[in-house]
């Protein structure tokens, strides 16, 4: 799972990031809440999109 990251597609409604450590501090029903706001791209994909040379 560690090659994959959660993408928020708005930054704006992001409440906390998908980790392990913010995940386990929260109930699965958050979690899942949260999930439905990213979409799952390898760890360097999002990089580029972090760093604009990727758009989504």
């Amino acid at each position: 799972m560690r090659a994959l990251s959660f993408h928020h597609i708005d930054p704006r409604m992001k409440n906390f990031d998908l980790n392990s450590h913010e995940c386990g501090k929260r109930s699965k029903d958050r979690v899942l809440e949260e999930a439905k706001k990213c979409i799952l791209v390898c760890a360097n994909c999002h990089m580029e999109i972090e760093e604009g040379l990727i758009k989504v």
